[in-house]
Parts: C-alpha cells; structure tokens; sequence
C-alpha cells in the first residue's frame, strides 16, 4: 500500500477507530486498545490492495485483536489462580535445608534471561539446546548462564544460613 494513502486512512479514520475499540469492553485497559488500532493499520500496511470498506475491514481487525488479547489475559488468570501464588518452589524438593521463601528471593534477583534459562533447565526439564533456540542465544550462552546463575542463588542461600545461624 501506498504510504501516503496509508496516511490519508490514518487521518480519517483512527480517531473514529480508537472510539470503537472504547466500545468493545469498558475494562479493556487504553494502551491495549491504541496497539490494537496501530496493529490493524500495520496489517492494512501489508495489504496490496486496499480493501472496498476501509473502515469496515479495520474495524474487524482491530476487534479481532482486542478479543484475542482478553482472551489471553483470561486464560492468564484462569492459569494463575489454578497455581496460586507464583513461588519458585513449593516445597524443597532436596534433601538439603532450603528455605522455599529464600530461594523464592534469590530468584527474583537473578536477571530475567538467567532467570528464565534455570526455571527451563530445572523445571522445564530443557535441554540447553533448546533453550538456546527458544531464547534466541547460543546453546554455550545458555549453558553459561545456568551455571553463573547457580552459583549467584548458592551464594545467596549460603549467606542467609549463615545470617540465621
């Protein structure tokens, strides 16, 4: 599509468009709702031909886009609630006195990619090949990461039995 006709739709049409994704769902938070506008304009973007009802087909889109993602965050709930309140560990699951809580603390503190390759690793039962794939990293680098990740939550659990020793 022609960018300067993609500007034209845009000037017409996405106040209107933004007012009725309003109307879809009052509880649809604001930002959900303008990226589902922008989605549907980037979709319009990558038709090569403009649709007969511009305004009909976007509308589609856009409601299409703001149902997927109520549906999303409600299979989310429905997940969380089925699990209850996210822990790392329910119960220890060594022989070895671990405290779940403070375990629960020390992953917290690991970064996000360390601390998704260890709950891959040790809970996903993953292979580091595949969770170099899902990551999008070199199995090496997952690989390294598990392991400087282990030893950050080691040192951590070591130094709070030590403080409550």
């Amino acid at each position: 599509m022609n960018p300067n006709r993609l500007c034209e739709i845009w000037d017409a049409h996405h106040a209107r468009l933004l007012l009725i994704a309003r109307s879809i769902d009052g509880s649809v938070a604001f930002p959900l709702l303008e990226d589902a506008v922008q989605d549907a304009f980037i979709e319009l973007s990558k038709q090569s031909i403009e649709p007969r009802d511009v305004m009909g087909w976007l509308v589609r889109v856009t409601r299409n886009r703001i149902l997927d993602s109520m549906r999303a965050e409600s299979r989310r709930q429905r997940r969380e609630a089925a699990h209850g309140e996210q822990r790392w560990f329910r119960e220890p699951d060594t022989t070895a006195d671990v405290d779940a809580d403070q375990l629960s603390q020390a992953m917290e503190t690991l970064d996000e990619l360390s601390r998704q390759i260890i709950t891959m690793r040790v809970w996903g039962e993953m292979t580091f090949d595949t969770i170099a794939d899902v990551l999008d990293v070199s199995s090496s680098s997952a690989h390294r990461h598990y392991h400087l990740a282990l030893n950050v939550l080691s040192n951590q659990l070591r130094r709070a039995s030590d403080v409550t020793r």
